[in-house]
């Protein structure tokens, strides 16, 4: 990072920067500000500390929001308030204290957990995104295509046609499924548990995997609305896949000259001729996506998520390993 960078977007540009933690961050905030670091901190979380210990020097703003209904759907909202309340009080404490943590001089703090969550504490967190209930049904297909006898190339392409024609256009989980069917990609705990006999266990995989392809999806689009905003946006993560994923997505993806940038970057994980065809049949869907033959542009039933849905828990769990 660039401090130039930063104190120019701020100062000169008067653009606030705002950082999009995910779960596994924050909760470690959460966690150093109620219990402290630990003797020996893990990586991910001197990780956290680092992260929130440089946002706060740098005055920036941190949006939660998607961690933490992540953590109500798994664990409920009065998991999800308890554990805002010690971030609300980790992003409001002592910036000296958190500059000390980071550079290992301190590992607990003294706060008390800021409770006073207002009409805030009535909402229901955990009830799911309607953006994280249409990338499950993605993360339901990437699954079902991966436990397929097919070429990696074809995995890929046959993703992007289902996307097309019958579902939506999502370039965050397009880039998503070419990380996780590349051949020479690290696709490590994208999905968990896919071929685990206990079928339960891959579905949970896959929700899982919608919930990095939610975070993914909510910094491309809060990017395309940076400008308007006068905000510039940083997603931060310990995943390395994910953290692979993002970059490419601040380019334009309706942006037909890009194409090429977009094939280098893809060539990291494909052969450049695959990495090429990949790219130029996004950008041809892209391009054809008002298309009066294409399935989604008609008008879809009112239970037409639930139904997608079901169907492809089904897929999974009859799926042969």
């Amino acid at each position: 990072m660039d401090l130039r960078g930063f104190m120019y977007t701020q100062e000169y540009e008067q653009y606030d920067v705002v950082i999009l933690p995910d779960r596994n961050l924050v909760s470690r905030m959460a966690r150093a500000q109620r219990d402290g670091m630990g003797g020996a901190p893990d990586q991910p979380m001197k990780n956290a500390v680092n992260v929130l210990a440089f946002a706060k020097a740098m005055d920036m703003l941190m949006e939660p929001s998607i961690a933490f209904h992540e953590l109500a759907h798994h664990g409920g909202s009065d998991l999800a308030y308890e554990e805002l309340a010690w971030f609300r009080t980790a992003d409001n404490h002592d910036t000296w204290e958190w500059i000390e943590a980071a550079l290992g001089r301190r590992s607990s703090f003294s706060a008390s957990p800021q409770r006073h969550l207002g009409e805030d504490a009535k909402r229901d967190l955990s009830y799911p995104l309607n953006r994280w209930r249409r990338n499950y049904i993605v993360a339901l297909k990437i699954a079902e295509l991966e436990l397929k006898p097919l070429p990696h190339i074809e995995k890929a392409l046959q993703l992007l046609h289902w996307l097309y024609q019958d579902f939506l256009l999502a370039g965050p989980a397009a880039l998503f499924a070419s990380l996780y069917f590349s051949p020479n990609g690290s696709r490590k705990r994208l999905i968990k548990y896919l071929r685990s006999p206990d079928r339960d266990r891959a579905i949970e995989g896959a929700k899982n995997a919608a919930w990095d392809i939610t975070y993914l999806s909510d910094f491309a689009e809060r990017v395309l609305k940076s400008e308007q905003e006068r905000r510039r946006y940083i997603f931060a993560t310990s995943d390395k896949s994910l953290a692979r994923v993002a970059p490419l997505l601040v380019n334009d993806l309706y942006d037909l000259d890009g194409d090429a940038g977009l094939a280098a970057a893809l060539g990291a994980w494909w052969p450049q001729g695959e990495a090429k065809r990949i790219v130029s049949t996004l950008i041809d869907y892209m391009s054809r996506s008002d298309a009066p033959d294409r399935h989604n542009n008609q008008p879809a039933p009112a239970d037409f998520i639930d139904r997608l849905t079901e169907c492809g828990e089904e897929c999974l769990r009859s799926s042969k390993l």
